[in-house]
């Protein structure tokens, strides 16, 4: 059998190597729909099932996740930040609002209440992260603590910055006496609802077992 050289070895082979690309490109579009897809499904399962049969669906998917995530698809989403997310809710109901002339008029002044309502919402995420600076322990969503903090908001909600961020989301509106926005609103609290907040609450389980247990039967999700 004759020898073939490096570079025909190379040349020879290039074929199935572009084919395995293709393969691969299908199978990911194919998974990137089934991701979509099952955005949609938990969505309607968080606003449907009552709150203990969302929560033994969603441990039951975390058991058959090698790892030990909810899906990577919200591992996937999860990698925009919060912050960004109620940013770009706030700026794309703006834009239609502008361009599609949809502005409502405001008959009452809520510039002022606006101002209090804004800076009530920055008071309170500053002092969650002040908290999480103290702990020394992560404030993105995903990554592992290595401390439960509890104290402060923590006592009153155990989602204190997605709720202050909502607060000052509210507050800018009044100030700009914008309304469009808030219609926004609603589909940014359901993503976190359902997509992001599940996953902590999981790494937290993780971490902290029975004492994240008994701080979770304790405070609610939101109030």
């Amino acid at each position: 059998m004759p020898q073939r050289s490096r570079r025909q070895w190379c040349v020879h082979e290039a074929h199935p190597v572009r084919l395995g690309t293709l393969r691969y490109q299908s199978i990911r579009d194919h998974r990137d729909a089934l991701r979509q897809r099952l955005h949609v499904i938990f969505g309607i399962l968080q606003l449907t099932l009552p709150a203990d049969q969302y929560e033994t669906v969603m441990r039951t998917l975390v058991s058959k996740n090698n790892d030990g995530d909810i899906n990577r698809w919200a591992r996937y989403l999860m990698r925009i930040p919060v912050p960004w997310v109620f940013a770009l809710a706030y700026l794309l109901g703006a834009l239609l609002e502008h361009l599609a002339k949809l502005r409502v008029d405001v008959v009452i002044d809520t510039h002022s209440a606006g101002v209090a309502i804004f800076a009530l919402g920055v008071i309170i995420a500053l002092w969650a992260q002040i908290l999480f600076r103290l702990q020394g322990t992560t404030t993105v969503p995903g990554e592992k603590s290595v401390a439960l903090v509890t104290s402060g908001p923590y006592r009153l909600t155990r989602n204190p910055m997605y709720v202050a961020l909502a607060i000052a989301y509210v507050g800018w509106a009044g100030i700009l006496r914008q309304v469009w926005p808030l219609v926004f609103l609603p589909p940014v609290m359901v993503y976190l609802n359902s997509i992001v907040i599940p996953v902590e609450e999981h790494r937290l389980r993780e971490a902290f077992g029975l004492i994240y247990e008994t701080y979770l039967a304790n405070v609610g999700r939101w109030v």
